[in-house]
């Protein structure tokens, strides 16, 4: 029979039998009797079967003798008789469908005869109620779906053993409990409502389940509809979907995109390990797309991964994935919509984050020119980021960002996270983030308390574990059976995992693993034995569970799972190869390859990039755990040895590929280092592992590398017998500790440079950190004299005392300097070629912008000392600013001829240096020369101008700076058009963008939006 024909048919059945139900309640009026109630079940059994195969059970068996299925599924009996199907052959599976209604209607002949027919049916089986149930043909030997032939059966034994129906299959194999049965015409009702709202699931056997493997639903959630819908209502609430994914998600959560407003949120999901915190957020991905246009980002982050490469990767990520998509319209607006937001820092912030960036916008790959490693570099990393995030999100390509296991993220990632969430340009974003509430950090609590208290709307779901139904519906789902017939073995699993979604999945592969719970080809159907699951001593978590599990795998098989576990929850598949020839000899690694695809099909690993991942953290845990902990520090060591062996021989690429993979290794085996030289050598590599690290902006994890390499120096005469590694670290430790915000550790870590640097140039890196961290400090004084002896050290010395005269007598010389040379002549004067002056040039650009907060003389005298060294020793790029500063300078002493020659050197030198400084030049003219050459409306323009190129350049602390000054100059300078509302208006959108920065620049804005509140 085809299977549309055998599918209306079954549909029309199954209406039927709901329509009986109703008559059968009607006539038992309240009638609780359990013989009644009993002989119902059965007399509805004898009807769906008589309607299903054309005859009385009892007449099928008389006449066919013995039953069976035709290879083609038709339905056959016997040798020697077909049972006739009545199936009418205009219906159709929609139109056999029939919905129940609660008024009752005249029965049509069909139902008529159906009724008739059970009359028939009862009178025939209860002449035969001494055998009633001897000898019928289960309809599953008819080739009926095994749902409605276990239905069937189970009403056709109510009237043997009183209602008992446990029994065995052919083999003897446990089928189910008495519990298992129909209790009451509801419970029927029921499950034939199920089976007539879903046929495909009940009504249609599913090839799968006849494989005998266990397979669970990838696509249906459990126990969690209410969080969904919330989870939906804020997908809606942040994303203007297109109509089509309007229509797609109003389906699942019945809320219409179109009447509400787009705008960026956070939904914060938490719960316990293996709640489904990941999988709830995944369900988003199908209304995300349902336009072939939006995208989900995710950032999961690692306890053993840097947290801040973990961002990058999620958006090298989306940049690989959007290229491969093919949609060119989607392409072609993101990539411009990026290109305009990072302007001309495009190709030196990012691109050497997120490689596949460049392909994006058409540029060559790049890395930064200045590898300096600094708060202000990583601030103009960050800000480039945000202007990134701004730019690839719309209302016709929207996007979620999900940052799953925010509980191994570090501070100065939260920090970028609150930056990213809390920014007020977003739009039609949606972040998610997920955490485990049982582990909570001082650091993402305090993040969350700063989330919740901004503007941004803030929604909170908590996962609990599964109630027992939902357990029930995962079981039966997973065993492709009706929930009616499931209950007894969903009870036991709920009671032994207390709903934890993965220790339920975990458990019942355990049990499948035990032969506990088995596929009965015979009776086309999953069987367990309910009584020795129920006395099974089941370990008490997902981990203890898996571990035993695990054990029972080969030795190969658990050698890949203990060191790819070592390796992290994620680890690139050259590495796992490399170590698993120092077992196998085989360079094919056929071997390998058969054990990693046996953990995939498992559900232990997952394939990610050119890798894998566990499947879940707790699977991690899991595997980690087959290595006793006694033999870990001696296994990490050895796979650090073996990886770096054979990355050195595969060459320089595999090795700094493999870098990362190596010292993690080492470092965690580091007691096992006895050996001086080979210390050295470790030492090395975490240099150049922090050196990698911070290049990625990963700070934290580079302090980490290079403190531990200052460790493995630190015996003996390591500034003696090691001077060039030592100076290396401790510098670059300095400076990524002031990068990461710990200033007081910076310090520290600088000192032994500043007392054994052999040189001058030996300490400028360390003086330049050190210098830092008392500006981050807030001891500007302080950091000008470190300055003032670093200059004299390069042989730029300063008076002790400095007055006004001191500073005028300066400022006749230089005067006398620059009177009667063109621009053109100083345009030809030479470069600077002596590297004292380079690095004092450099030093005074950073003394003169502390000095003009704190010390105007000392700012004064900076400034025309860098005129002096343009004028002597040559030029460089300092000099546009030097010569801004002048004017700024000249201006306040009256010589105002004199300050514009110097502005328009200063503009000549921006165009010979390519624009370097040009915002900070900009920045100091519109506050000095340009207030008496033009209209203040036309300075505050300027100050804008040089606020634009500050952004667009990356730099955050003259962008801040900037800020700051146009803030203030708004206050006395209200622009036509502008009332005080706009002022505070605008000043406020400044707080909203800059503050997260904490810059003291931004006590101009907040100075002058309280002088804006108090007008």
């Amino acid at each position: 029979m085809a299977s549309s024909q055998r599918r209306a048919q079954l549909e029309t059945a199954v209406q039927m039998a709901l329509e009986q139900i109703r008559s059968i309640s009607a006539k038992q009026s309240g009638s609780n009797a359990s013989s009644t109630v009993r002989s119902d079940l059965y007399h509805l059994g004898c009807a769906l079967y008589q309607n299903l195969t054309g005859s009385p059970p009892q007449i099928l068996c008389a006449k066919t003798g013995q039953a069976g299925v035709d290879a083609g599924n038709t339905t056959a009996v016997g040798a020697d008789a077909t049972v006739h199907v009545p199936v009418d052959e205009s219906s159709t599976a929609d139109t056999a469908r029939l919905r129940m209604v609660d008024a009752p209607t005249r029965p049509s002949k069909r139902e008529k005869a159906f009724v008739d027919s059970t009359m028939n049916a009862s009178m025939a089986l209860d002449s035969l109620h001494n055998d009633r149930t001897s000898g019928i043909v289960p309809l599953k030997d008819l080739g009926y779906p095994v749902s409605i032939s276990l239905l069937v059966d189970d009403l056709l034994q109510q009237m043997s053993n009183h209602g008992s129906s446990s029994f065995h299959d052919s083999a003897g194999s446990f089928l189910r409990s008495s519990s298992d049965t129909f209790a009451t015409i509801d419970d029927v009702h029921q499950e034939l409502t199920r089976m007539r709202d879903n046929p495909d699931r009940y009504l249609m056997d599913d090839p799968a389940a006849t494989t005998g493997q266990l397979v669970f639903p990838a696509d249906r959630l459990y126990g969690r509809d209410a969080e969904l819908q919330q989870l939906i209502v804020d997908f809606h609430r942040v994303i203007e979907s297109s109509p089509a994914s309007a229509d797609a998600t109003a389906e699942q959560g019945d809320i219409h995109a179109s009447a509400l407003p787009h705008e960026h949120g956070l939904v914060l999901v938490k719960g316990t390990s293996g709640s489904g915190k990941s999988v709830l957020v995944d369900q988003l991905r199908k209304p995300l797309t349902a336009n072939n246009n939006g995208m989900m980002l995710s950032c999961k982050f690692d306890s053993q991964v840097q947290p801040m490469s973990t961002i990058f990767r999620a958006f090298e990520d989306y940049c690989t994935e959007l290229l491969a998509s093919g949609n060119e319209a989607l392409i072609s607006t993101v990539k411009a919509d990026v290109a305009a937001a990072l302007g001309s820092s495009s190709d030196i912030t990012l691109i050497s984050l997120i490689p596949s960036l460049a392909e994006l916008l058409g540029v060559t790959t790049q890395t930064s020119p200045n590898g300096d490693v600094t708060a202000e570099a990583f601030d103009r990393i960050v800000y480039s980021l945000r202007s990134f995030v701004r730019a690839i999100a719309a209302p016709s390509h929207p996007v979620i960002i999900l940052f799953d296991d925010l509980q191994w993220a570090d501070q100065s990632t939260l920090d970028v996270i609150v930056m990213l969430v809390t920014d007020a340009e977003n739009n039609s974003i949606l972040f998610v983030g997920c955490y485990r509430d049982n582990e909570p950090s001082a650091e993402l609590e305090q993040t969350l308390l700063t989330a919740r208290n901004t503007k941004v709307p803030v929604t909170e779901i908590r996962l609990g574990e599964l109630d027992g139904d939902a357990v029930n519906d995962l079981v039966a789902d997973t065993l492709h059976l009706s929930p009616h017939l499931t209950q007894s073995l969903s009870v036991s699993i709920h009671a032994k995992t207390r709903g934890n979604p993965l220790f339920v999945v975990q458990l019942m592969k355990s049990l499948y693993d035990d032969k506990l719970l088995r596929y009965s080809a015979s009776a086309r159907r999953w069987t367990w034995d309910i009584e020795t699951i129920q006395a099974e001593s089941i370990a008490d978590n997902a981990v203890d569970l898996m571990l035993e599990m695990m054990r029972s795998n080969s030795d190969e098989a658990q050698w890949v799972l203990r060191v790819a576990s070592c390796l992290g929850s994620k680890f690139e598949e050259k590495a796992i190869r490399m170590l698993y020839l120092s077992i196998d000899n085989d360079p094919s690694g056929a071997l390998l390859s058969q054990i990693l695809s046996s953990l995939v099909e498992d559900g232990l690993l997952l394939p990610d990039g050119e890798g894998f991942r566990f499947a879940h953290d707790q699977i991690w845990e899991a595997s980690y755990s087959l290595t006793p902990e006694a033999e870990r520090e001696v296994m990490h060591m050895e796979l650090g040895r073996e990886l770096l062996r054979r990355a050195r021989a595969a060459g320089k690429a595999e090795f700094e590929t493999m870098l990362f993979a190596i010292v993690d290794q080492i470092n965690h085996g580091a007691s096992e280092l006895t050996d001086p030289d080979e210390k050295v050598q470790v030492a090395e590599l975490n240099l150049l592992a922090g050196e990698k690290a911070s290049r990625a902006c990963a700070f934290l994890p580079a302090s980490v590398y290079l403190l531990q390499g200052c460790v493995f120096l630190d015996e003996g005469n390591s500034w003696r017998d090691h001077y060039e590694l030592s100076l290396r670290l401790h510098t670059a430790l300095g400076e990524v500790q002031v990068a990461h915000g710990d200033n007081e550790s910076a310090i520290l870590s600088l000192e032994p440079v500043l007392k054994q640097g052999k040189t001058i140039r030996d300490q400028l890196r360390a003086q330049n950190a050190f210098m830092l961290a008392l500006i981050a400090k807030g001891e500007l004084n302080d950091a000008v004299q470190r300055g003032l002896k670093v200059l004299e050290q390069l042989g730029e010395s300063f008076p002790a005392n400095i007055d006004e005269a001191t500073v005028r007598e300066e400022l006749d010389k230089t005067e006398a300097l620059i009177q009667g040379k063109t621009i053109e002549n100083i345009l030809q004067y030479h470069l600077i070629a002596d590297e004292n002056k380079i690095a004092a040039m450099k030093f005074l650009t950073v003394t003169a912008r502390i000095a003009y907060n704190s010390n105007q003389t000392f700012f004064s005298l900076s400034v025309l000392r860098m005129i002096n060294i343009s004028m002597v020793n040559g030029l460089c790029p300092e000099s546009s600013f030097a010569f801004a500063s002048a004017a700024l300078l000249l201006c306040n002493f009256g010589r105002r001829d004199l300050a514009t020659h110097c502005a328009d050197i200063a503009l000549a030198l921006l165009k010979k240096f390519n624009g370097q400084y040009e915002h900070v030049v900009l920045l100091i003219l519109g506050l000095s020369i340009h207030q008496y050459r033009q209209p203040q409306q036309a300075c505050l323009d300027r100050l804008r101008q040089a606020g634009r190129l500050a952004i667009a350049s990356g730099d955050v602390m003259w962008a801040i700076a900037t800020i700051g000054f146009v803030a203030f100059n708004e206050v006395y300078v209200i622009e036509r058009g502008k009332t005080l509302q706009d002022v505070e208006a605008e000043m406020r959108a400044y707080i909203q963008e800059w503050s997260s920065y904490r810059h003291f620049s931004m006590d101009f804005v907040m100075l002058s939006f309280q002088a804006v509140l108090n007008l």
